[in-house]
């Protein structure tokens, strides 16, 4: 991630990637409409999936997605879908 970190209340493709992530981590539900512009928006939602996320992955928590969370995130991508037994794919 070479972006600043991302907190409550901003809005960004990055923010999208990483409710995705989220979402196939169970720690999100999926959203109704993928297209939605929401989908950007760091709200009150993905603020509690990120602080969950941390807590889980001893990480500071502070809801706020720098680079150490990102990179957990991307590494935790990558062990779920070896427990599934396919690829992770493109997020």
């Amino acid at each position: 991630m070479s972006q600043p970190p991302y907190r409550l209340g901003d809005r960004s493709p990055v923010v999208a990637e990483v409710r995705g992530k989220l979402t196939r981590l169970g720690l999100l539900p999926p959203l109704r409409d993928p297209g939605d512009p929401d989908a950007t928006l760091f709200d009150a939602e993905v603020d509690r999936a990120v602080r969950q996320f941390q807590q889980e992955r001893a990480i500071t928590v502070d809801g706020v997605i720098g680079p150490a969370t990102y990179r957990a995130l991307e590494e935790a991508r990558f062990r779920f879908a070896a427990r599934r037994g396919g690829r992770a794919g493109p997020s």
